[in-house]
């Protein structure tokens, strides 16, 4: 895709520990506490994120409170998991985060130049050293994470009764049929039903609004998918490109922020792949969901634990 809305670049890469208690505090988690020196850093984070991503970041309203809000979930989340593992004596090899931080660091040098670097770190108030020392401490604590993820989830087993009834259940993914299709995606709904009204109303054609919008900020991909597999594409907008008919636009359909519009033009149909051909692929899946699951109830429990309180109104 040509733009991606992709946070994660750098957000998913780091997840936050807890600093010290001290003033402007954010969030408490137990003797834990987000200041908001730590959130304006990782919100510098963030801008960097969408910026290497060629997305424009949400600058007011209610897009940038949300934003927020998820970024200091996300963070105390962050200090739950690294204390977690602290817990149960996980370590990392700070070397080798330090270096994958300075890798990290040198793309951001290299995307901005010094000059933009300095100006962006200025705009939010950041030292650079301050900066620097911050983005090596998360990639350590993302280490941890990761290891904890292992730690928790190394004893997860599937069945074969369980891999048997997830082939079953989700059928469709085992057929690989694919739509040839052509489409947008958008960040925001409004731009979404304006060209999808005027595609219904005849004004314009898909090819036409993919030329006329395709460089609009808030369309993030605008051109021709290919060949889709089920799996390719968000699960809401597979359902309606497999159902639609040559020659017909999908509805404008959401998932996850994101709206999504398809075209089909051509499809090649195939039945479902037998279980025997895929089990290897189904114990995966399945194996990755129940590791999931585990974690995600492990780290309820020890959240559990904590006393939390989280000030949204200081954001």
């Amino acid at each position: 895709m040509r733009k991606t809305l992709l946070i994660i670049l750098l957000l998913g890469a780091f997840v936050l520990s807890g600093c010290q208690p001290g003033r402007d505090s954010f969030a408490k988690i137990g003797e834990n506490e987000i200041s908001k020196e730590s959130f304006d850093k990782y919100m510098l984070l963030t801008k960097i994120s969408y910026d290497l991503s060629k997305t424009d970041m949400p600058q007011s309203g209610e897009e940038l409170r949300t934003l927020k809000i998820n970024i200091l979930d996300n963070m105390v989340e962050g200090v739950i998991l690294v204390e977690s593992a602290k817990k149960m004596g996980i370590e990392v090899d700070r070397d080798i985060a330090v270096e994958e931080a300075e890798s990290i660091l040198e793309m951001m040098l290299d995307s901005y130049g010094e000059e933009n670097y300095l100006e962006l770190l200025d705009e939010y108030g950041v030292e650079r050293s301050e900066f620097e020392k911050f983005v090596k401490e998360l990639s350590g604590d993302n280490q941890m994470i990761f290891s904890l993820y292992e730690k928790v989830t190394e004893g997860v087993e599937v069945t074969e009764s369980e891999a048997l009834q997830h082939y079953q259940e989700n059928i469709r993914i085992y057929n690989y049929s694919t739509v040839h299709t052509k489409g947008m995606v958008f960040s925001e709904k409004d731009l979404g039903e304006k060209v999808l009204d005027d595609i219904k109303n005849g004004i314009i054609g898909i090819e036409e609004a993919i030329e006329t919008y395709g460089e609009d900020s808030k369309v993030l991909f605008a051109g021709d998918y290919g060949p889709l597999y089920y799996t390719d594409v968000a699960e809401k907008f597979a359902e309606k490109i497999f159902e639609a008919d040559i020659g017909e636009t999908t509805a404008l359909v959401e998932s996850d922020g994101l709206y999504y519009l398809g075209y089909v033009y051509s499809r090649d149909d195939m039945e479902p792949v037998d279980f025997a051909d895929v089990e290897d692929t189904v114990y995966e899946r399945v194996l990755s969901q129940k590791r999931n699951e585990a974690y995600e109830e492990f780290f309820q429990q020890e959240k559990e634990a904590y006393e939390i309180e989280v000030y949204y109104d200081s954001l």
